[in-house]
C-alpha cells in the first residue's frame, strides 16, 4: 500500500494541489489570529472588512469559496489589526 504524506499528494495535478496547499496555508495563518485573540466571527468580519459569512466559510474550511483575493486582503487586514509579533 502506497502512504502520502498529505492529503494534497493524491491530486494528481501539482500545479492545482501547489495552489491549493498554498490557500490552506494563508487560511490556517488567518484562523491563528482570530482564535489567539478570541475573536468571534463578527468582530473578525468587521476587521476583515467581510461579511460573518464569509468567515464563517474560513472556520469551517469552505476555502473553495475563497478567492486568493479576498484571503490575501483579509490576512493584511487582520495582521495590520493584530500583529504576529
Amino acid at each position: 500500500m502506497k502512504s502520502y504524506n498529505s492529503a494534497f499528494d493524491l491530486i494528481e495535478d501539482k500545479h492545482q494541489a501547489s495552489l491549493i496547499r498554498l490557500k490552506s496555508s494563508l487560511v490556517n495563518l488567518i484562523l491563528d489570529v482570530i482564535r489567539s485573540n478570541g475573536l468571534t466571527q463578527k468582530d473578525a468580519a468587521k476587521i476583515m472588512g467581510v461579511t460573518q459569512p464569509r468567515v464563517s466559510d474560513l472556520c469551517t474550511g469552505r476555502i473553495s469559496k475563497l478567492s486568493f483575493d479576498i484571503l490575501f486582503i483579509m490576512h493584511s487586514k487582520i495582521i495590520s489589526e493584530y500583529p504576529l509579533c
